[in-house]
């Protein structure tokens, strides 16, 4: 007889013997004699002996686990305080590990060897654990070919990959099932996620439970990895809401000796409170589009050759739904704005408003007067190298310089262009690189990070590499979505917490306070991390006041109320309120209101849509600069390149920022007709024809500040209208 459940097998055994667990001693199981005579009358000699040595089996691999583990854990002790009395993180353990030849002092060997230490031992725990989970039924498990595909696709007769996890079981999901027929040869038959009872729904609930109970640690890597902010930013868990440090500051106190007693002791204590954000997911979905979910996933079951793509339908549907969120917390964590959406809205809120950002606390902070900030204009192609070594210049005093965690952040064409522009000053590059990393010329200790979400802002920053946190409440409730059914739809929910801040931005200080409390942790370029055409919408709350978390607003549809006053402003904070063309009613910011004051004592109309420019005083009160009375015409912004090929999806007016380069093609046209203009501003741009893309009159050459040249997009091929070349 095959077990095939030994723990159904252990329950019948404790109800045969009237007792609650089984009797263990020295690792066995040890039945008393009259305990095995009732086995043996039960179950005969042969089961009962059969039995015993099943459980004998499973209680040895839990010890052999459990001293894996603890011998894990020692190794891991060990490592980390190794790694912390060397200043390393294990990033830079493992690619030490990765190439050992560079460990040459005696803690960096020890470093690799308990590496490789700690990687075995993982390995030998993770076949005990999979030894363990395997059921005693002598079904080691089936190879299902399919000639067809080239695939091979191990199973056993109860579960998917025959690795005993509980959501890969067969018996009752038929999606599991289909894996199986693909593998097979045979046609998928699709899952009515609609049926009447709930079923199928109500399973994948308890899957999606059961996964995240039993694989924390590969969800926890999945969030890391799609996230893509950099990886050694420390993550907090367990914030609720809002979190504060006190940061302190000294003057000088020593002084020569002396009669009088003279105090001189003068410190200023500051919170600095960051923000966790509550975010929510919607999601509604018909039976087709899971169908459509299940299809996709059935085709990347095997991804070629003979090795199966082992992930499983829960897991596939969880990242596939945390593919855009992770990606969203990270737009969100650099430049997100924070608005609160009304209880009674009806229009979705925009993700670029779920937090605020990185950006935006420099924004506040710079109004607050936490940091301050030089006046050094904008970056260029031909600048970059002299203009990243001014910022640390014109922001770091000496004592600063020369620490060791420094990072300068900046978006990643910026970091293209200072690798571009010094190898064309000083021949081949010689740069000190870290990784993806580059440091910066002169200043070797800080590093060059790019950070993809700060493109197009031109805004540079530079902070000490634990100053950034990211903040979550449990990171595993991220991907804790919940299945509902109702009628023909089915919805998904999910809500989580999540938030990135700096921990220290600077001391807010009076000019009379000593040099010492002017303390900044946070330096930047002093450009403006918002363009001037990015507004946040605001709603009506019917109160009249509007509490301004960002400087231009944009008043929702469904408007309704006369604006008296503005909230939580700075002196000299610039305001603009867009109108909306689409209110029902007239409704206005009121002039000769205690707080505002507008030009000629004139109201201003939201619903002409457009804009209001106001300055808030020291007084709080705010007063207008100017307005105007129809919406503003949206022209197609600028965008720019700098190597051979342009994308006209980024904008149809292009700038050319780059060195010596020869136009190779021209990407993203779609419509016959479009006109593309390309402006040299940097750099020489050399424009030949590219067979069946781009036709030029003859070899164009963009050389001096100011050459144009414009297409016009025909039968799939950029044709040349026109040229202005000096």
């Amino acid at each position: 007889m095959k077990f095939k459940n030994l723990k159904k097998t252990m329950t019948a055994i404790l109800a045969m013997l009237s007792i609650s667990k089984v009797p263990i001693d020295n690792g066995k199981v040890n039945f008393s004699e009259d305990q095995e005579a009732t086995l043996n009358q039960h179950l005969g000699d042969k089961l009962t002996k059969k039995a015993i040595d099943a459980m004998n089996k499973e209680i040895q691999a839990v010890e052999e686990a459990q001293t894996s583990q603890d011998t894990i854990a020692q190794i891991e002790n060990e490592l980390n305080d190794l790694l912390e009395e060397n200043g390393s993180s294990m990033e830079e353990a493992l690619e030490l590990h990765a190439n050992d030849k560079k460990a040459t002092s005696e803690d960096d060997k020890k470093i690799v060897s308990l590496v490789s230490a700690l990687i075995e031992q993982n390995k030998s725990f993770e076949a005990t654990i999979n030894q363990l989970i395997k059921e005693p039924d002598d079904d080691t498990g089936e190879v299902i070919k399919n000639k067809a595909k080239n695939m091979k696709v191990l199973h056993n007769a109860t579960h998917l990959f025959a690795d005993g996890k509980a959501y890969n079981k067969i018996e009752g999901r038929n999606w599991n099932q289909n894996a199986l027929r693909v593998a097979e040869g045979k046609k998928a038959v699709p899952t009515d996620f609609m049926a009447t009872n709930g079923v199928e729904v109500q399973k994948l609930n308890d899957d999606l439970d059961l996964y995240f109970r039993e694989d924390p640690t590969r969800i926890n890597s999945l969030h890391r990895d799609n996230l893509g902010l950099p990886p050694f930013w420390p993550v907090r868990t367990d914030v609720d809401d809002k979190v504060a440090d006190g940061n302190i500051v000294s003057a000088e106190i020593s002084q020569v000796r002396k009669l009088p007693w003279l105090p001189k002791n003068k410190q200023l204590i500051q919170p600095e409170e960051r923000q966790i954000f509550p975010v929510s997911i919607d999601i509604e979905f018909s039976g087709h589009d899971l169908q459509r979910f299940e299809q996709s996933w059935l085709s990347n079951i095997v991804q070629g050759g003979s090795q199966p793509y082992k992930i499983s339908f829960v897991q596939y549907l969880v990242s596939e739904l945390d593919k855009k969120a992770r990606n969203e917390d990270r737009i969100g964590g650099v430049k997100g704005v924070y608005v609160d959406t009304p209880d009674n809205a009806t229009v979705a809120g925009k993700a670029i408003n779920r937090q605020n950002g990185l950006t935006h606390q420099i924004w506040k902070a710079l109004l607050n007067e936490k940091i301050k900030v030089p006046n050094l204009g904008v970056a260029t192609f031909e600048n970059i190298v002299d203009y990243v070594e001014s910022v640390v210049e014109a922001n770091l005093k000496e004592d600063i310089k020369t620490k060791q965690n420094l990072v300068y952040y900046l978006e990643p064409k910026h970091v293209r262009w200072y690798k571009k522009r010094k190898k064309q000053l000083v021949g081949e590059t010689t740069l000190v690189t870290e990784g993806e990393y580059t440091t910066i010329e002169n200043y070797e200790n800080i590093r060059m990070v790019p950070l993809r979400d700060l493109e197009g802002t031109g805004l540079h920053i530079i902070t000490f590499d634990d100053n950034i946190e990211i903040m979550e409440k449990i990171p595993r409730e991220k991907s804790m979505y919940k299945f509902e059914m109702l009628k023909r739809n089915i919805y998904v929910l999910g809500d989580y917490k999540f938030g990135v801040a700096f921990k220290h931005l600077g001391m807010k200080v009076k000019d009379t306070d000593p040099d010492a409390f002017k303390v900044q942790s946070v330096w930047t370029n002093g450009v403006d991390p918002f363009k001037s055409n990015f507004f946040v919408p605001v709603f009506d709350d019917t109160t009249g006041e509007i509490d301004v978390n960002y400087s231009n607003l944009a008043v929702q549809d469904g408007w309704n109320t006369d604006i008296t006053k503005f909230n939580k402003v700075y002196p000299g904070q610039i305001i603009k309120v867009k109108g909306s063309a689409s209110l029902a009613n007239t409704r206005n910011v009121k002039a000769n209101s205690d707080s505002i004051t507008l030009a000629g004592n004139n109201d201003f109309a939201l619903d002409t849509g457009g804009t209001l420019t106001l300055r808030v005083e020291s007084d709080f009160t705010v007063t207008e600069i100017k307005r105007t009375t129809s919406p503003e015409v949206v022209t197609e912004e600028d965008a720019s390149f700098s190597g051979d090929t342009v994308d006209v999806t980024a904008g149809l007016n292009q700038t050319f920022e780059g060195g010596t380069e020869t136009l190779a093609a021209i990407n993203g046209g779609s419509r016959e007709g479009q006109e593309l203009v390309i402006t040299q501003a940097s750099g020489a741009l050399t424009i030949n024809d590219v067979e069946g893309n781009i036709n030029v009159a003859s070899t164009a050459l963009l050389d001096a500040n100011g050459d144009t040249i414009t297409f016009v997009y025909v039968d799939g091929v950029w044709e040349e209208t026109d040229r202005t070349i000096a």
